[in-house]
């Protein structure tokens, strides 16, 4: 499952997605993770993939709490199911690893491309 859309509030990030199916009360922290994508991060709570676009990284370093509601279009109004806070050495270390992986991609493609134009 992946998000439908991310708020960008003053304590972190809202999560809006289709849970049906997630037990979100037996989530913790060790069901998060993080995986490094071409365009930022994908944070994997349970089952669902919530994508953390670059330019939203340096916020989520600061404000690093992800509020997940349901989204439907039947209920106006939604309660959070969960809120989880990351550590904050977990965000650098993925931020340093896709700002590695990024740098390393873009030697790569210049590299081949001057190779095409030789």
């Amino acid at each position: 499952m992946v998000a439908y859309k991310i708020l960008v509030v003053e304590n972190g990030l809202i999560v809006l997605a289709d849970i049906d199916g997630i037990d979100t009360p037996r989530l913790t922290k060790d069901d998060v993770k993080i995986e490094i994508i071409a365009t930022g991060f994908v944070i994997k709570v349970g089952e669902l993939s919530i994508v953390i676009p670059e330019r939203v990284i340096d916020f989520f370093l600061e404000n690093r709490t992800i509020t997940l509601y349901p989204f439907s279009a039947e209920n106006y109004i939604e309660e959070p199911a969960i809120s989880i806070e990351l550590s904050r050495e977990a965000i650098i270390e993925a931020r340093g690893v896709f700002t590695f992986w990024r740098k390393n991609s873009t030697a790569q493609q210049g590299a081949s491309i001057e190779s095409v134009k030789s």
